[in-house]
């Protein structure tokens, strides 16, 4: 007898430092659509946003990029009740995304399915590699400091999904 268990892959992505990059005076205004970010992250993967910062800015970002259609829901700090690193940020995220998806994956019942983190913070990394989530760094200094804990390292986000459509990852 042969069973067939599918494994969902899901995305969790950073905002600031890592979806974009921003600076120190940031303006909302200087935000804009990317039709390549679109369409490296137009796929069949559910994408979803973990940030410590409020709901309402990672809400801006998400719709100025014009990302909306792509991303299913917006963890923040205003909606979940602990911020990265701790480790309770990411259980509460997948067991949230485990009771939007259980009907749709049987891989959940066995713990099959794979989160993707991309953070540019190593201590989230970290955190979320503790939990079992694949972690991605998104940071300018990406090939010289490896950790144990990082899966991947790009020095931006298009770079990130670009390499892993390349290793056959994602």
């Amino acid at each position: 007898m042969y069973y067939y268990v599918s494994v969902m892959i899901f995305l969790v992505i950073d905002i600031d430092q890592t979806l974009y990059n921003t600076n120190v005076n940031m303006d909302y205004e200087k935000i804009q659509y990317d039709e390549e970010l679109y369409q490296l992250l137009n796929t069949e993967y559910p994408k979803f946003i973990l940030s410590n910062a409020t709901f309402g800015h990672a809400d801006i970002i998400v719709n100025k990029l014009k990302l909306s259609p792509l991303i299913k829901k917006i963890y923040s700090r205003d909606t979940v009740m602990f911020m990265k690193p701790h480790k309770h940020s990411y259980t509460m995220v997948e067991n949230d995304i485990y009771e939007m998806y259980a009907d749709q994956s049987s891989a959940s019942i066995f713990g099959n399915d794979v989160y993707y983190f991309f953070d540019d913070l190593l201590e989230n990394l970290e955190a979320a590699k503790k939990v079992g989530w694949n972690t991605i760094w998104i940071h300018p200094d990406y090939a010289i400091r490896q950790n144990d804990y990082v899966d991947y390292s790009y020095p931006d986000i298009k770079s990130a999904l670009k390499g892993l459509r390349y290793k056959n990852v994602l």
